[in-house]
Protein backbone atom coordinates (compact mmCIF):
# COMPACT_ATOMS: atom_id res chain seq x y z
CA UNK A 1 0.00 0.00 0.00
CA UNK A 2 1.36 3.40 -0.99
CA UNK A 3 1.75 5.85 1.86
CA UNK A 4 1.84 9.59 1.26
CA UNK A 5 4.26 12.02 2.90
CA UNK A 6 3.67 15.79 2.83
CA UNK A 7 6.96 17.67 3.19
CA UNK A 8 5.86 21.18 4.15
CA UNK A 9 7.65 24.51 4.47
CA UNK A 10 6.05 27.78 5.61
CA UNK A 11 8.36 30.57 6.77
CA UNK A 12 11.89 31.70 6.02
CA UNK A 13 13.78 32.38 2.81
CA UNK A 14 16.68 30.89 0.93
CA UNK A 15 17.39 27.40 -0.28
CA UNK A 16 18.16 25.81 3.09
CA UNK A 17 14.55 24.75 3.59
CA UNK A 18 14.16 23.02 0.23
CA UNK A 19 17.62 21.46 0.52
CA UNK A 20 16.59 19.88 3.83
CA UNK A 21 13.31 18.58 2.45
CA UNK A 22 15.08 17.29 -0.66
CA UNK A 23 17.57 15.42 1.51
CA UNK A 24 14.82 13.90 3.64
CA UNK A 25 12.94 12.88 0.52
CA UNK A 26 15.97 11.19 -1.00
CA UNK A 27 16.54 9.17 2.15
CA UNK A 28 12.87 8.21 2.31
CA UNK A 29 12.96 6.93 -1.26
CA UNK A 30 15.99 4.78 -0.48
CA UNK A 31 14.50 3.44 2.75
CA UNK A 32 11.08 2.55 1.36
CA UNK A 33 9.71 1.82 -2.09
CA UNK A 34 6.05 2.44 -1.35
CA UNK A 35 6.00 6.15 -0.58
CA UNK A 36 4.53 9.06 -2.50
CA UNK A 37 6.25 12.32 -1.62
CA UNK A 38 4.45 15.65 -2.02
CA UNK A 39 6.33 18.90 -1.39
CA UNK A 40 4.21 21.83 -0.17
CA UNK A 41 6.35 24.94 -0.76
CA UNK A 42 5.58 28.68 -0.66
CA UNK A 43 8.24 29.10 -3.38
CA UNK A 44 7.88 26.50 -6.12
CA UNK A 45 10.81 27.90 -8.08
CA UNK A 46 13.13 27.23 -5.14
CA UNK A 47 12.05 23.60 -5.08
CA UNK A 48 12.49 23.11 -8.81
CA UNK A 49 15.92 24.79 -8.70
CA UNK A 50 17.26 22.01 -6.45
CA UNK A 51 15.80 19.24 -8.57
CA UNK A 52 12.50 18.38 -6.91
CA UNK A 53 10.13 16.71 -9.39
CA UNK A 54 7.72 19.32 -10.74
CA UNK A 55 4.75 16.95 -10.60
CA UNK A 56 5.27 16.48 -6.87
CA UNK A 57 5.59 20.14 -5.88
CA UNK A 58 2.46 22.06 -4.89
CA UNK A 59 2.14 25.70 -3.95
CA UNK A 60 1.71 26.16 -0.22
CA UNK A 61 -0.34 29.07 1.17
CA UNK A 62 1.21 32.50 1.73
CA UNK A 63 0.31 34.86 4.53
CA UNK A 64 -1.52 37.72 2.83
CA UNK A 65 -2.89 41.05 4.01
CA UNK A 66 -6.54 41.45 4.85
CA UNK A 67 -8.64 43.02 2.10
CA UNK A 68 -8.03 46.75 1.95
CA UNK A 69 -4.75 46.59 3.89
CA UNK A 70 -1.37 47.62 2.39
CA UNK A 71 1.19 44.92 1.50
CA UNK A 72 2.80 43.18 4.43
CA UNK A 73 6.12 44.57 5.64
CA UNK A 74 9.06 42.37 6.69
CA UNK A 75 8.76 40.91 10.18
CA UNK A 76 10.10 43.17 12.89
CA UNK A 77 12.20 42.27 15.91
CA UNK A 78 10.38 40.49 18.72
CA UNK A 79 11.41 39.16 22.11
CA UNK A 80 10.05 35.64 21.65
CA UNK A 81 9.21 33.08 18.98
CA UNK A 82 5.56 33.46 19.95
CA UNK A 83 5.76 37.17 19.19
CA UNK A 84 7.29 36.47 15.79
CA UNK A 85 4.61 33.95 14.85
CA UNK A 86 1.88 36.14 16.32
CA UNK A 87 2.82 39.00 14.00
CA UNK A 88 3.46 36.70 11.04
CA UNK A 89 0.10 34.93 11.24
CA UNK A 90 -2.27 37.06 13.33
CA UNK A 91 -0.93 40.59 12.99
CA UNK A 92 -3.30 43.50 12.50
CA UNK A 93 -2.97 43.38 8.70
CA UNK A 94 -2.62 39.60 8.27
CA UNK A 95 -5.54 37.46 7.18
CA UNK A 96 -4.71 34.65 9.58
CA UNK A 97 -8.03 32.85 9.25
CA UNK A 98 -7.66 32.60 5.49
CA UNK A 99 -4.08 31.39 5.91
CA UNK A 100 -5.05 28.55 8.26
CA UNK A 101 -8.05 27.69 6.10
CA UNK A 102 -5.85 27.38 3.02
CA UNK A 103 -3.36 25.19 4.86
CA UNK A 104 -6.17 22.95 6.07
CA UNK A 105 -7.46 22.71 2.51
CA UNK A 106 -4.00 21.73 1.26
CA UNK A 107 -3.64 19.03 3.91
CA UNK A 108 -7.14 17.72 3.23
CA UNK A 109 -6.41 17.62 -0.50
CA UNK A 110 -3.07 15.81 -0.18
CA UNK A 111 -4.38 13.41 2.50
CA UNK A 112 -0.93 12.61 3.91
CA UNK A 113 -0.21 9.69 6.20
CA UNK A 114 2.51 11.78 7.83
CA UNK A 115 3.69 15.40 7.63
CA UNK A 116 7.30 16.61 7.75
CA UNK A 117 7.06 20.28 8.71
CA UNK A 118 10.11 22.55 8.33
CA UNK A 119 9.58 25.93 10.03
CA UNK A 120 5.89 25.21 9.56
CA UNK A 121 4.01 25.78 12.82
CA UNK A 122 0.61 26.09 11.15
CA UNK A 123 1.08 22.67 9.54
CA UNK A 124 1.96 21.15 12.91
CA UNK A 125 -0.92 22.89 14.68
CA UNK A 126 -3.39 21.57 12.13
CA UNK A 127 -1.87 18.07 12.29
CA UNK A 128 -2.19 17.78 16.08
CA UNK A 129 -4.50 14.92 16.97
CA UNK A 130 -5.17 14.09 13.30
CA UNK A 131 -1.97 13.23 11.44
CA UNK A 132 1.44 12.21 12.82
CA UNK A 133 4.07 14.86 12.18
CA UNK A 134 7.80 15.52 12.41
CA UNK A 135 8.58 19.15 13.27
CA UNK A 136 11.90 20.31 11.84
CA UNK A 137 13.97 23.46 12.05
CA UNK A 138 17.11 25.07 13.36
CA UNK A 139 17.38 26.29 16.94
CA UNK A 140 15.79 29.66 16.21
CA UNK A 141 12.87 28.18 14.27
CA UNK A 142 12.18 25.14 16.47
CA UNK A 143 11.79 26.11 20.13
CA UNK A 144 10.93 23.35 22.60
CA UNK A 145 7.25 22.42 22.52
CA UNK A 146 7.06 21.10 26.08
CA UNK A 147 7.68 24.39 27.91
CA UNK A 148 5.02 26.61 29.46
CA UNK A 149 5.94 29.88 27.75
CA UNK A 150 8.40 30.92 25.05
CA UNK A 151 11.69 32.20 26.52
CA UNK A 152 12.81 35.73 25.76
CA UNK A 153 15.80 35.49 23.41
CA UNK A 154 16.22 39.08 22.23
CA UNK A 155 15.81 42.69 23.20
CA UNK A 156 13.32 44.80 21.31
CA UNK A 157 12.23 48.42 21.62
CA UNK A 158 8.93 47.64 19.93
CA UNK A 159 5.91 46.90 22.13
CA UNK A 160 4.70 43.32 21.78
CA UNK A 161 1.70 42.63 19.56
CA UNK A 162 0.01 41.01 22.56
CA UNK A 163 0.88 39.09 25.70
CA UNK A 164 1.48 35.36 25.40
CA UNK A 165 -1.91 34.69 27.00
CA UNK A 166 -3.61 36.97 24.49
CA UNK A 167 -1.78 35.33 21.59
CA UNK A 168 -2.84 31.91 22.86
CA UNK A 169 -6.47 33.03 22.89
CA UNK A 170 -6.16 34.46 19.37
CA UNK A 171 -4.60 31.30 17.96
CA UNK A 172 -7.21 29.13 19.65
CA UNK A 173 -9.98 31.31 18.24
CA UNK A 174 -8.73 30.82 14.70
CA UNK A 175 -8.01 27.12 15.23
CA UNK A 176 -11.57 26.59 16.45
CA UNK A 177 -12.90 28.08 13.21
CA UNK A 178 -10.94 25.61 11.06
CA UNK A 179 -11.47 22.54 13.24
CA UNK A 180 -8.01 22.56 14.79
CA UNK A 181 -7.16 21.21 18.21
CA UNK A 182 -6.99 23.71 21.06
CA UNK A 183 -3.56 24.72 22.37
CA UNK A 184 -3.08 24.56 26.13
CA UNK A 185 0.19 26.48 25.88
CA UNK A 186 1.51 28.64 23.04
CA UNK A 187 4.70 26.55 22.57
CA UNK A 188 2.44 23.65 21.59
CA UNK A 189 2.28 25.20 18.13
CA UNK A 190 5.48 23.21 17.48
CA UNK A 191 4.26 20.00 19.13
CA UNK A 192 4.67 16.84 17.04
CA UNK A 193 5.21 13.10 17.38
CA UNK A 194 8.90 13.49 16.45
CA UNK A 195 11.40 16.28 15.89
CA UNK A 196 14.34 17.13 13.67
CA UNK A 197 16.49 19.82 15.30
CA UNK A 198 18.96 20.66 12.54
CA UNK A 199 21.64 22.55 14.42
CA UNK A 200 24.34 22.15 17.07
CA UNK A 201 24.48 23.62 20.59
CA UNK A 202 26.80 26.43 19.50
CA UNK A 203 24.11 27.87 17.21
CA UNK A 204 21.01 27.07 19.26
CA UNK A 205 19.49 30.04 21.06
CA UNK A 206 17.66 27.55 23.32
CA UNK A 207 20.74 25.44 24.08
CA UNK A 208 20.41 25.97 27.84
CA UNK A 209 16.99 24.29 27.96
CA UNK A 210 17.36 20.59 28.93
CA UNK A 211 16.35 17.89 26.49
CA UNK A 212 17.43 19.49 23.22
CA UNK A 213 18.11 16.73 20.67
CA UNK A 214 20.61 18.24 18.23
CA UNK A 215 21.12 16.38 14.96
CA UNK A 216 23.81 18.56 13.38
CA UNK A 217 23.64 21.18 10.65
CA UNK A 218 22.48 20.88 7.05
CA UNK A 219 25.50 21.41 4.79
CA UNK A 220 24.75 20.09 1.28
CA UNK A 221 27.83 18.50 -0.23
CA UNK A 222 29.47 17.77 3.11
CA UNK A 223 31.26 19.50 5.97
CA UNK A 224 34.29 21.73 5.19
CA UNK A 225 37.51 20.79 6.96
CA UNK A 226 40.17 23.19 8.30
CA UNK A 227 43.43 23.46 6.36
CA UNK A 228 46.78 24.92 7.36
CA UNK A 229 47.19 27.55 4.64
CA UNK A 230 44.87 30.51 4.27
CA UNK A 231 44.39 33.47 1.94
CA UNK A 232 41.65 35.70 0.58
CA UNK A 233 38.02 35.81 1.58
CA UNK A 234 34.63 34.36 0.73
CA UNK A 235 31.46 36.45 0.89
CA UNK A 236 27.76 35.63 0.50
CA UNK A 237 24.85 38.06 0.34
CA UNK A 238 21.45 38.32 -1.35
CA UNK A 239 21.20 40.03 -4.71
CA UNK A 240 19.36 43.10 -3.45
CA UNK A 241 22.31 43.81 -1.16
CA UNK A 242 24.28 44.84 -4.24
CA UNK A 243 22.40 48.14 -3.83
CA UNK A 244 24.06 48.63 -0.41
CA UNK A 245 27.01 50.78 -1.39
CA UNK A 246 28.51 50.63 2.11
CA UNK A 247 28.71 46.84 1.78
CA UNK A 248 30.17 46.70 -1.71
CA UNK A 249 32.62 49.53 -1.05
CA UNK A 250 33.65 47.92 2.24
CA UNK A 251 34.44 44.62 0.52
CA UNK A 252 36.45 46.45 -2.13
CA UNK A 253 38.15 48.77 0.35
CA UNK A 254 39.42 45.93 2.50
CA UNK A 255 42.15 45.24 -0.04
CA UNK A 256 41.56 41.52 0.52
CA UNK A 257 41.04 39.27 -2.50
CA UNK A 258 37.42 38.33 -1.88
CA UNK A 259 35.27 36.01 -3.97
CA UNK A 260 31.61 36.96 -3.48
CA UNK A 261 28.29 35.46 -4.48
CA UNK A 262 25.50 38.03 -4.33
CA UNK A 263 23.12 36.53 -6.84
CA UNK A 264 23.52 37.41 -10.49
CA UNK A 265 26.07 40.26 -10.67
CA UNK A 266 24.48 43.60 -11.54
CA UNK A 267 26.16 45.92 -13.99
CA UNK A 268 26.60 48.61 -11.34
CA UNK A 269 28.33 46.14 -8.98
CA UNK A 270 30.59 44.72 -11.67
CA UNK A 271 31.61 48.25 -12.62
CA UNK A 272 32.49 49.15 -9.03
CA UNK A 273 34.46 45.95 -8.55
CA UNK A 274 36.46 46.26 -11.77
CA UNK A 275 40.17 46.52 -11.03
CA UNK A 276 39.76 45.60 -7.34
CA UNK A 277 40.29 42.41 -5.41
CA UNK A 278 36.54 41.70 -5.35
CA UNK A 279 35.55 38.94 -7.77
CA UNK A 280 31.85 38.34 -8.32
CA UNK A 281 30.69 34.78 -8.82
CA UNK A 282 27.58 34.09 -10.88
CA UNK A 283 26.96 30.73 -9.20
CA UNK A 284 26.51 29.73 -5.54
CA UNK A 285 29.55 28.26 -3.86
CA UNK A 286 30.11 24.58 -3.18
CA UNK A 287 31.16 25.35 0.36
CA UNK A 288 32.94 22.07 1.09
CA UNK A 289 35.53 23.14 -1.52
CA UNK A 290 35.25 26.92 -1.55
CA UNK A 291 35.44 27.62 2.20
CA UNK A 292 38.58 25.79 3.49
CA UNK A 293 41.72 27.90 3.41
CA UNK A 294 40.02 31.29 3.42
CA UNK A 295 41.41 34.00 5.66
CA UNK A 296 37.97 35.48 6.31
CA UNK A 297 34.27 34.84 5.59
CA UNK A 298 31.95 37.84 5.24
CA UNK A 299 28.17 37.34 5.33
CA UNK A 300 24.84 38.18 6.98
CA UNK A 301 24.77 35.30 9.45
CA UNK A 302 22.55 32.67 7.81
CA UNK A 303 23.14 29.35 9.53
CA UNK A 304 24.41 27.43 6.50
CA UNK A 305 27.22 29.87 5.66
CA UNK A 306 27.98 30.52 9.33
CA UNK A 307 28.31 26.81 10.04
CA UNK A 308 30.41 26.14 6.94
CA UNK A 309 32.93 28.81 7.95
CA UNK A 310 32.89 27.60 11.56
CA UNK A 311 33.58 23.98 10.59
CA UNK A 312 36.42 25.17 8.33
CA UNK A 313 37.99 27.24 11.10
CA UNK A 314 37.65 30.51 9.18
CA UNK A 315 37.32 33.86 11.05
CA UNK A 316 34.02 35.57 10.27
CA UNK A 317 32.71 39.08 9.77
CA UNK A 318 28.93 39.12 10.09
CA UNK A 319 26.40 41.76 9.10
CA UNK A 320 23.09 40.52 10.55
CA UNK A 321 19.90 41.45 8.71
CA UNK A 322 17.42 40.11 11.28
CA UNK A 323 17.09 38.27 14.59
CA UNK A 324 17.90 34.79 13.34
CA UNK A 325 21.25 36.02 12.03
CA UNK A 326 22.02 37.66 15.36
CA UNK A 327 21.30 34.48 17.32
CA UNK A 328 23.52 32.45 14.97
CA UNK A 329 26.48 34.74 15.61
CA UNK A 330 26.42 35.01 19.42
CA UNK A 331 28.71 32.15 20.35
CA UNK A 332 31.21 32.94 17.61
CA UNK A 333 31.56 36.51 18.83
CA UNK A 334 31.73 35.48 22.49
CA UNK A 335 34.59 33.10 21.72
CA UNK A 336 36.55 35.56 19.59
CA UNK A 337 36.02 33.73 16.29
CA UNK A 338 33.86 36.40 14.68
CA UNK A 339 33.00 40.10 14.62
CA UNK A 340 29.55 41.62 14.11
CA UNK A 341 29.27 44.96 12.34
CA UNK A 342 25.88 46.53 13.24
CA UNK A 343 24.00 48.36 10.52
CA UNK A 344 24.29 51.67 12.37
CA UNK A 345 28.10 51.45 12.33
CA UNK A 346 28.49 50.09 8.81
CA UNK A 347 30.51 52.66 6.92
CA UNK A 348 32.73 51.44 4.07
CA UNK A 349 35.81 52.37 6.07
CA UNK A 350 34.63 50.59 9.21
CA UNK A 351 33.68 47.43 7.32
CA UNK A 352 36.94 47.37 5.38
CA UNK A 353 38.96 47.74 8.58
CA UNK A 354 37.05 44.93 10.33
CA UNK A 355 37.52 42.58 7.36
CA UNK A 356 41.27 43.25 7.40
CA UNK A 357 41.37 42.70 11.16
CA UNK A 358 39.61 39.35 10.90
CA UNK A 359 41.78 38.21 8.01
CA UNK A 360 45.07 39.22 9.61
CA UNK A 361 44.54 38.56 13.33
CA UNK A 362 46.44 35.53 14.60
CA UNK A 363 44.27 35.51 17.73
CA UNK A 364 41.04 35.36 15.71
CA UNK A 365 42.46 32.65 13.49
CA UNK A 366 43.31 30.54 16.51
CA UNK A 367 39.91 31.18 18.07
CA UNK A 368 38.24 30.09 14.83
CA UNK A 369 40.30 26.90 14.78
CA UNK A 370 39.42 26.19 18.40
CA UNK A 371 35.75 26.73 17.54
CA UNK A 372 36.10 24.29 14.64
CA UNK A 373 37.58 21.69 16.99
CA UNK A 374 34.55 22.01 19.28
CA UNK A 375 32.37 21.05 16.30
CA UNK A 376 34.29 17.83 15.55
CA UNK A 377 31.57 15.53 16.99
CA UNK A 378 29.14 16.85 14.37
CA UNK A 379 31.27 16.52 11.23
CA UNK A 380 29.69 13.27 10.06
CA UNK A 381 26.15 14.17 11.10
CA UNK A 382 23.33 13.54 8.63
CA UNK A 383 20.16 15.18 10.00
CA UNK A 384 18.12 14.40 6.88
CA UNK A 385 18.71 10.68 7.29
CA UNK A 386 17.67 10.69 10.95
CA UNK A 387 14.54 12.71 10.15
CA UNK A 388 13.67 10.25 7.39
CA UNK A 389 14.03 7.36 9.85
CA UNK A 390 11.79 9.10 12.36
CA UNK A 391 9.24 9.82 9.65
CA UNK A 392 9.07 6.20 8.58
CA UNK A 393 8.77 5.06 12.18
CA UNK A 394 5.52 7.01 12.49
CA UNK A 395 3.82 5.12 9.66
CA UNK A 396 5.40 1.67 9.99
Amino acid sequence: MTRRVLLAWEFGAGLAHVMLLRGIGRHLNVMSGDLELVYGLPNIEAGLSVGLPDDKVVLAPHVRPKPGCPPLAPLQAHRTFGGIMGEAILGERQDGLRYLTEWKSLIDRVKPDVIVADYAPVATMLARGRIPAVACGIGYTLPPADIDVFPVFAKSKRPPLASEEELLDRFNGVLAQVGGRKLDRLPQMNEAEAYGLCTVPEFDVYADIPGRDWLGTILPGGTPEPVESYSGGLAYFHQKQQFEDNLVDGLIGSGIAIEAYMGEPMRRTAKRARGSGLRLSDEPFELIRAMPGRAVAVHSGSLGFTAAAAFAGVPQVMLPKHQEHSTNTRDLVARGAGIVVPTAKRTPERLAAVIREAAESAAMRQAARDFASSLDPWRKADPARIIAERTLALIS
